[in-house]
């Protein structure tokens, strides 16, 4: 018997199940966070994780999906919300009274060992019988929002109440079925979502049922009404400030708009994004590529069968490149969480994904996020975000110069990132920034995303000949080369940072390798803050055969140490090399045509072809030169080139017959041609050097 062992190696697909992650609890995830240094912490009504660990309601797992031994803080009831700072502590809400050992009633905040923080103690500031379901912090005062079934309340950093006239949202009176998850905004504001219905007054004159905006000292924001016919379970911010809504309401501005809806800045009706879900949504989540991420209770998207997890476009429609394959008998999702590099974290009361058991939580895979962040002066620092990376409410940067970090604020809004300008940065010091991001069920936690960077700092950059950027792990299609030649390609070397970019050296990978050189440029061991330099690379193929090969850049960039980008090329036809390496095109048309003289150098593109000239330079010509030497005919010309043949042809006049060939010796020096005739020259002479070029 003959037996055979296979062995699949295949690349996930956006929405595949990560095998390496399944914390497996003996009950609900509420609430999810993923902390700046990656690891994430789960909350909820568990008692067990992996089938077997004791964990009471809380546990702490890596990045790669490792559970804390030394993480084991014990919460008596269930923890709804999560929400970290920059300094480690978290702070924790749920059903308990006692949280690590420690009386907390609703709400408590923890060191990063998983031990109480004893400096925050709320007390009984909480409204009684209700339970912590949403956190938000502010970042200058140091209070935070939290919402639950009573409404909505401040906390001093403390935990002591802040005093009513300084905070009194008109939502706590009258909510009666409370707040699932807030905003903080970065001008001070709040965004809430829930089961309210009124949160309007005779003093407000402003109502707005299940989602409305209040300002910092609780009042109704009088630019923000809505009239929405239903709870509000999930609410998140697009990066130009719409309002994604979701949950089990029908009607909004009085349209029928079940269970997903946009809304403007104002709180009106978005009537351009038309989404059509059979189910409540219960939790969303914004890519900063606009990607939008809705799970919840629904089977159908735009009326295709889609249970429970779906991307959509920015527009509404269904991207169907991602695919969980929840089934139609799966029970809901609650909670999406996207981690840094836009893996998704995705909780609810399933316990299967695709055939495979998955308790309560699991993560999917997805495709990559980019970004990058660094100062681009002494005044300016950005953080561009795109790809699956988590799309940010806020985001804060700061700075050490000698241990201790100091705020410069919240960043600004640009397109594709944040920024911050006008600041004053030290000659050297270190530089971080903070996103942060929904997650958790109904969007009721936040996680804090870091990332940080040397000022002053160096930048590797490869952009094409047009500048256009070929990033870090982008592949390139270079185009076409001729099968006669080695054909050159220009690509540039850019030091968009702030420091010198030194120790620079480059070199080709991969089965074609050989095929691929570094003809010129890159010569220099250093590119100083904001200088570039170009270079070429040659590359040979056969006809109709395509080469693939990485260019390695090595430099003392501190985030991209090695550069790597990869390259194509393909081999065809010595006339459409030519085509393509001069006007980026496989035909001879326009300008391209053959008897066209794009550089009005008075000489075709046909005769540059064919001498193996620049079409597009007016100083690359032709060079023949005559003299009679010892009464015998010297013609000198360049250049010559190899897979040419060279002639000369004689004639008394310059008419166009008459013609023929002249006798003699041809010879190359330096890159020219010689020809020496072996006839006398007698009486007017003209000579012309004719190009064959099979």
């Amino acid at each position: 018997m003959l037996t055979l062992a296979l062995v699949g190696i295949g690349h996930a697909d956006p929405g595949d199940l990560d095998e390496d992650f399944n914390p497996a609890t003996n009950g609900l995830v509420r609430a999810v966070s993923i902390l700046p240094d990656q690891s994430i912490v789960i909350g909820g009504d568990f008692t067990v994780v992996g089938n077997t660990t004791v964990r009471s309601r809380m546990a702490k797992y890596s990045a790669a999906g490792v559970l804390s031994s030394s993480y084991t803080p014990v919460a008596n009831g269930g923890v709804w919300a999560l929400t970290p700072l920059s300094d480690g502590t978290l702070y924790v809400g749920g059903q308990f009274t006692t949280l690590a050992g420690a009386t907390r009633i609703r709400i408590g905040r923890l060191a990063s060992s998983g031990s109480i923080d004893t400096s925050f103690d709320a007390g009984n500031n909480v409204a009684t019988a209700s339970a912590i379901g949403a956190i938000e912090p502010q970042l200058f005062s140091g209070n935070i929002v939290v919402g639950g079934p009573a409404g909505v309340e401040k906390l001093q950093q403390n935990g002591g109440s802040v005093s009513t006239g300084v905070f009194t949202p008109v939502l706590c009176s009258e909510a009666n079925l409370g707040v699932t998850n807030i905003s903080v905004l970065s001008d001070g504001r709040y965004l809430l979502g829930g089961l309210f219905t009124a949160s309007g007054s005779s003093t407000d004159g402003v109502d707005s049922n299940f989602s409305d905006r209040i300002l910092e000292n609780g009042k109704a924001d009088s630019v923000y009404a809505t009239n929405i016919y239903g709870g509000v379970t999930a609410q998140t911010l697009q990066a130009d400030g719409r309002i994604l809504i979701g949950g089990d309401f029908v009607q909004v501005d009085g349209k029928t708009k079940p269970y997903l809806a946009r809304l403007t800045y104002t709180g009106s009706l978005d009537s351009t994004f038309n989404p059509v879900v059979d189910g409540p949504v219960r939790a969303i989540a914004v890519q900063a590529d606009g990607k939008i991420l809705i799970g919840g209770d629904f089977n159908k998207v735009n009326n295709v069968v889609w249970p429970k997890l779906a991307r959509l476009y920015a527009n509404g429609d269904l991207d169907t490149t991602f695919d969980a394959n929840f089934a139609v008998s799966t029970n809901s999702v609650y909670g999406i969480s996207l981690q840094a590099d836009g893996q998704v974290i995705v909780t609810g009361m399933f316990t299967v994904i695709n055939g495979v058991q998955r308790q309560f939580i699991a993560r999917l895979e997805n495709g990559d996020a980019t970004g990058w962040f660094r100062a681009t002066s002494p005044t300016s620092i950005r953080w561009m975000r795109g790809g699956t990376a988590p799309e940010a409410e806020t985001v804060t940067f700061e700075y050490s110069k000698s241990g201790g970090w100091t705020s410069l604020g919240y960043a600004t809004r640009i397109t594709g990132g944040w920024e911050i300008s006008g600041v004053t940065l030290p000659a050297e010091c270190q530089l971080r920034a903070f996103a942060r991001t929904k997650s958790g069920n109904y969007d009721g936690s936040t996680s804090l995303h870091m990332v940080t960077q040397a000022y002053p700092s160096p930048v590797a950059m490869i952009t094409d000949a047009s500048g256009t950027e070929i990033a870090d792990g982008q592949s390139k299609d270079l185009g076409f080369v001729g099968s006669d030649a080695v054909g050159s390609f220009d690509l540039i070397l850019k030091n968009p940072g702030t420091g010198p970019l030194g120790g620079i050296s480059a070199y080709f990978v991969g089965e074609n390798a050989s095929r691929f050189s570094l003809i010129s440029g890159l010569d220099s061991t250093t590119l100083e803050a904001g200088a570039s330099t170009p270079f070429e690379i040659g590359v040979s193929a056969a006809n109709g055969e395509e080469v693939t090969a990485d260019l390695v850049l090595v430099s003392n960039d501190p985030t991209t140490p090695t550069y790597t980008i990869t390259l194509t090329v393909e081999g065809t036809d010595p006339k459409t090399g030519w085509l393509w390496k001069y006007f980026q095109v496989t035909e001879a048309e326009g300008s391209a045509a053959d008897e066209a003289d794009p550089d009005s150098d008075g000489q075709s593109n046909a005769f540059e072809y064919a001498a193996g000239l620049d079409p597009t330079d007016p100083g690359s010509r032709f060079q023949v030169t005559a003299e009679v030497s010892e009464g015998m005919p010297l013609i000198r010309f360049s250049p010559y080139l190899s897979g040419r043949i060279y002639s000369v042809e004689t004639n008394t006049t310059l008419e166009s017959t008459g013609w023929s060939a002249a006798t003699g010796l041809v010879t190359t020096t330096d890159g020219a041609g010689v020809f020496t005739g072996d006839e006398p020259v007698s009486g007017k002479r003209f000579y012309r050097v004719v190009i064959t070029r099979p």
